[in-house]
């Protein structure tokens, strides 16, 4: 046969999942090759990992082209507070009670979160100078539904381009950024967004130290 087709069921024994820089025990798993036309594989795997006092498990489901994962822990808590122990080691509301008491809501953490653990990754992968999640409101503490990331790249040591897209009430926002660098406490930055409004603003810096 010029394309021998593999059919059959395999047990996994043992082995290990990394996701979210936490590595996973597999506790067990089967894998089915049931596609009569093709050698595809559909999982079935269960895997647990300890965070503190916390038993998190990851059950990933179905064929490489359609994978499910499934987090759930024990004790349970909201997926936003798995994410963040897998993340950050603390839930939500540990995060939350460490910054003052300031309310967020799941995007806005998670953004962060994914933010300040693997920033410096994203930019040594991806060639940026610049990768920023700002999930604050536009009053000191206010707690809205706003996400704005924004990407960038420093053409020289005057010129910086940037794009940014911004999540907030429900609508997307884009906006590409130019900033020249006139002096070390000048900056002019202009941009245009993709409802053709476009601006700038000269800026002065002023540092104490």
């Amino acid at each position: 046969m010029n394309n021998p087709i593999l059919k059959g069921r395999a047990s996994v024994e043992s082995g290990t999942i990394s996701y979210l820089r936490r590595t996973f025990v597999v506790k067990k798993g089967v894998v089915d090759f049931l596609n009569p036309y093709k050698t595809e594989p559909t999982l079935d795997i269960e895997s647990e990992v300890a965070v503190r006092h916390w038993s998190i498990l990851l059950a990933i489901s179905g064929t490489p082209d359609e994978l499910t994962l499934k987090l759930t822990s024990n004790p349970p808590e909201e997926e936003g507070d798995i994410l963040s122990l897998l993340v950050a080691g603390r839930t939500t509301g540990e995060l939350i009670a460490g910054e003052g008491g300031t309310a967020q809501s799941t995007s806005q953490m998670v953004a962060g979160l994914i933010s300040s653990t693997f920033g410096e990754d994203v930019k040594k992968t991806t060639g940026l100078d610049i990768l920023e999640v700002d999930t604050q409101g536009e009053g000191a503490g206010e707690a809205t539904d706003r996400v704005k990331v924004t990407v960038g790249k420093e053409l020289s040591k005057r010129t910086t381009i940037k794009y940014a897209v911004e999540s907030k009430d429900g609508e997307l926002t884009q906006r590409a950024i130019a900033e020249y660098k006139f002096l070390e406490n000048l900056l002019l930055s202009g941009f245009q967004d993709d409802t053709g409004i476009f601006g700038g603003v000269l800026k002065f810096k002023l540092e104490f130290r």
